[in-house]
């Protein structure tokens, strides 16, 4: 996995081996007249608003020292998505760091 140059504090827990989630698969439950652009074969657009009860989380994938590995959500409500990385923080802020131990928390409890 690579991080993009402009998250210096993903890339510093990245490079110190700290596990954290990297991305979700959701599914949601759509019909008619819902527009839906398929990107590609693993990537839609679908116009919104969309209810939380039409989506469940499937899988969040997790970077660690192993590499990436999925979580088997299952059909969980969003609600069990780990907290959001903050955009662009800095490597060893308090703001990444305070996330970093949010994300290992989520991470422990579900893997």
């Amino acid at each position: 996995m690579t991080v993009p140059a402009d998250q210096p504090g993903l890339r510093d827990l990245l490079l110190r081996g700290v596990p954290f989630p990297s991305g979700a698969v959701l599914r949601m439950q759509i019909g008619p007249p819902t527009p839906v652009a398929w990107i590609n074969e693993g990537e839609q657009v679908v116009r919104g608003p969309i209810p939380a009860a039409f989506l469940r989380v499937e899988e969040v994938h997790v970077y660690g020292p192993e590499g990436t590995r999925p979580w088997r959500a299952q059909g969980t409500a969003p609600g069990a998505l780990p907290p959001a990385a903050p955009y662009g923080a800095s490597a060893g802020s308090q703001e990444i760091n305070d996330w970093a131990r949010l994300a290992t928390e989520w991470v422990n409890a579900h893997l």
